[in-house]
This record gives C-alpha cells, sequence and structure tokens, in this order.
C-alpha cells in the first residue's frame, strides 16, 4: 500500500518517522534510499564508538584524538555491518512464523528507527567538545552545578528516546511483516532470546570467562 502522490511529496520521513513512523515506512520501503541507510547507519555506528568509550573511562588510557579517528574510521563501517548482520538474522527468525521479508527492508527499518537513537547520542556532543579528554575518563571534573543537574535530566531523557525507537522499530516490523504488533513483538523477543539465553548458561557455567 502507498500513499497518495500530493502525501507521498509532501512527507519528510525525518520528521514524519517519529509519531507517523507506520505511513512514513509505507513511503519509504517502495523507494529504498540507499544512501540514507548508509548515512544513518554511519552516523549510528560513529557517534555510538564515541559514547562507548567515554562509558568505559577509555580516556583513561587513550587520547582523545585516537578515540575519534576510531570512531571515525570503524563506527560507519561497525554500524552497516550490524544493519545487515541484525537485519538478515530478524529475517531468518520471522521467516520460522511464515513471515516473508526481505534482508533489505529490515535495514531500511533499523536505520530509519534508529533515528530517535542517534538524537540521544548527539545530545552529549556538546559534553565532549567542552571537556575534552576529561570526558572519556572514568573521572569526569565538573564543576558547573548547571551541567551537573543538566546530565542525569539528558541521561532520563536518552532512555526515552531509545524506548522510542524499540516502538518505532516494532511499528515497522508489524507493517513490513503484516503481522500484529503483539505478534512482532513476540518475534523479537525470540530473536533476541537465541542469542542471549545461550551467553546467560555460557556465563553461569563459565563465570571465569
Amino acid at each position: 500500500m502507498e500513499p497518495s502522490t500530493e502525501t507521498a511529496e509532501k512527507l519528510n520521513p525525518y520528521t514524519n518517522i517519529w509519531l507517523r513512523s507506520r505511513k512514513t515506512f509505507i513511503y519509504l520501503l517502495p523507494r529504498f534510499m540507499e544512501k540514507q541507510v548508509v548515512g544513518l547507519a554511519a552516523i549510528f555506528g560513529f557517534l555510538h564508538i564515541l559514547h562507548q568509550a567515554a562509558q568505559d573511562g577509555q580516556g583513561d588510557f587513550i587520547p582523545m584524538e585516537l578515540i575519534f579517528l576510531i570512531a571515525l574510521i570503524v563506527g560507519p563501517l561497525g554500524g552497516y555491518a550490524i544493519v545487515y548482520v541484525v537485519s538478515t538474522y530478524i529475517r531468518w527468525v520471522f521467516s520460522w512464523f511464515k513471515l516473508q521479508i526481505t534482508s533489505r527492508d529490515v535495514g531500511v527499518v533499523l536505520a530509519w528507527s534508529s533515528l530517535p537513537y542517534i538524537l540521544s547520542l548527539v545530545l552529549f556532543v556538546p559534553f565532549m567538545l567542552i571537556y575534552g579528554q576529561n570526558w572519556f575518563e572514568s573521572t569526569v571534573s565538573i564543576s558547573s552545578s548547571v551541567v551537573i543537574a543538566l546530565i542525569p535530566l539528558l541521561s532520563n531523557i536518552q532512555y526515552l528516546l531509545i524506548g522510542w525507537s524499540l516502538v518505532i522499530l516494532l511499528v515497522s516490523l508489524a507493517t513490513l511483516s503484516g503481522a500484529s504488533k503483539a505478534k512482532s513483538l513476540l518475534l523479537l523477543l525470540v530473536a533476541a532470546g537465541v542469542i542471549a539465553i545461550p551467553l546467560l548458561l555460557i556465563s553461569l557455567l563459565l563465570p571465569g570467562l
């Protein structure tokens, strides 16, 4: 199903994805825009590595310049690899239940549903630029009371945006597969469980690893 020509011409996926995700994916899927998918995956990978480096305190032993260089080189490749691998895996899980979807379409879904998550990472970029090396260290020296109050607020906003990415993913997969949202959620849980349960068992059986 496609929207009318008039609606399609006016629909901006970057703004409509937030509250009109179903209609947005009906618009996007027949118009495979590889540049946008690759671009979103690259931005996701770049920002995710920077955020993870700050969370892990990698600045204690790696210069900030090297962290940015690694994120710039590895991030885009990793982001696209994640989209490719996860989309193939989700297509495979859905096929168990006789739901025929293509890896390409799932890749579109994954890339565009990551938009709120990308924004959640962008929220912390100003702190990286302001605090520099110190932001990536395990102990960050912050003297501003405004910043001290702002960081927990932004962290809560980040959780909400991550949750909204998951909601968009759920709605878009339901739109793509023709399944209900409840069934799509169940299949996502199955997909997560297939990976998580063996890893949990291994960690319990081999706690020293």
